[in-house]
């Protein structure tokens, strides 16, 4: 009677774990900050689960029931306390727990073959037992694993990339069906041949996503080296061309004296004010160049020049001097960040029709913390989803991709990303420590 009372027990906290395990995944996935009260409310829920579990657990280990009550409360408790559409919440959700219970099986069909016990999957499945506490221990202890190395390469998830997930949930469903179906009444031997061989395309599966998301980040940083080696080289042939008309004026600054003062001793002041002019220019088109002290942000923002003239934009900024050399933040880092908001901040000033265009530019580095603040007018009310600031242009990937990569470099520093609008006028802040 005391061994059943301590089998239980432990199932019960095994139970409480897995589901406990579940939020903490889904925080890591989002990047969500937990509270004192979200965290209450979350161990209700785990303990009112567990509970659940265990009581489904005194008649049979898993049933199709039992797996979706867990999917459905799970995700619809996190997606109310952490603002995340429901959607998503239920396809990891259900990702989380379908894996959870493929392990499980697995761990029975393994642990059936090392022990040459044939009925053992009879057995785990129908009463709490020694070997189904291992059983539920190792997969829990497999899964824990498995959230470790979610939360080291974090960035290589992308938790968006719905159409691979939803295959891997298909094929996850497929073999919980048909598996759960048939190890009860099945020999081991004659399952487990079965079951390895869909293991091994599951893995395979789960493979192939990890290897297209790291291509997709690669592609991503490629399309960033590329930009900036395209910006790069239109600003050395622009201050090429006007540093060689500025040599050349002032190499030749005794003839244009020369020939100013003839002008003048005629009397020829509108001839004078001409050639002024025309030596004048190549200097005028130097100062029209923005200089702050730092390569990274001039490139961006001497880049964005001519973009801007060209849509009458007009353009204000408040940039302190700052030398990246004597902080941890990275130029490059920088460089995305700000490419990135500026693209935004023109898309919506191209859409004004009734009102001046401008953007507003603040950079500032107190204390440590690179401080960015940019503002510009709009016509068109920002739509958000999820959280995420929506774009109106056509080519909604790249995009996203920009977003992406700012929220991800703002992560790295362990900053804060806000969005404000209010009277026609959107406000991004950013602040990394």
């Amino acid at each position: 009677m005391e061994e059943i009372y301590i089998l239980n027990v432990l199932q019960y906290l095994l139970g409480y774990f897995e589901i406990y395990m579940c939020f903490e995944i889904l925080r890591k996935v989002y990047k969500k900050e937990n509270t004192k009260i979200k965290q209450c409310f979350e161990i209700l829920i785990c303990i009112s689960l567990a509970v659940i579990e265990a009581i489904n657990r005194s008649f049979r280990l898993y049933s199709i029931l039992l797996i979706a009550v867990v999917i459905i409360v799970i995700s619809i408790t996190f997606s109310l306390i952490y603002k995340i559409k429901l959607r998503y919440t239920l396809l990891h959700t259900s990702l989380y727990c379908l894996s959870l219970e493929l392990l499980d099986l697995f761990i029975i069909f393994t642990m059936g073959i090392v022990l040459h016990k044939e009925d053992l999957g009879i057995v785990i499945g129908r009463q709490n037992s020694i070997s189904r506490i291992l059983a539920l221990f190792l997969g829990r202890a497999l899964m824990f694993l498995i959230s470790l190395a979610i939360v080291r390469y974090k960035e290589l998830i992308d938790k968006n990339r719905i159409g691979s997930l939803v295959l891997i949930l298909l094929s996850e469903i497929i073999g919980v069906i048909y598996f759960q179906s048939v190890y009860a009444g099945d020999s081991i031997p004659d399952l487990a041949k079965g079951y390895y061989m869909y293991f091994v395309i599951i893995i395979l599966a789960i493979m192939f996503f990890a290897i297209y998301s790291i291509y997709r980040s690669a592609l991503e940083e490629s399309k960033i080296i590329k930009l900036r080696n395209r910006m790069l080289e239109r600003n050395y042939e622009d201050l090429k061309v006007y540093y060689n008309d500025s040599r050349t004026l002032f190499h030749d600054y005794r003839a244009h004296i020369t020939l100013l003062q003839k002008y003048l001793e005629e009397n020829q002041i509108d001839k004078a004010c001409l050639y002024l002019n025309s030596i004048n220019k190549p200097l005028a088109e130097l100062e029209k160049k923005i200089y702050t002290g730092n390569a990274v942000i001039d490139l961006v923002m001497n880049y964005k020049l001519s973009e801007l003239k060209e849509k009458n934009i007009k353009i204000e900024y408040d940039i302190m001097p700052i030398d990246f050399g004597n902080y941890h933040f990275e130029e490059s880092d920088i460089f995305v960040i700000l490419y990135n908001l500026f693209d935004n901040a023109i898309e919506a000033c191209e859409n004004i029709y009734t009102r001046e265009k401008w953007i507003y530019l603040s950079l500032r580095l107190i204390n440590n913390m690179f401080m960015l603040c940019i503002q510009n007018s709009y016509e068109i009310e920002p739509k958000y989803e999820n959280g995420e600031l929506l774009t109106i242009k056509t080519d909604k990937h790249f995009h996203g991709i920009g977003m992406k990569s700012v929220k991800k470099i703002v992560e790295k520093y362990e900053g804060q990303l806000e969005y404000d609008n209010k009277q026609n006028i959107f406000e991004v802040s950013i602040t990394l420590f």
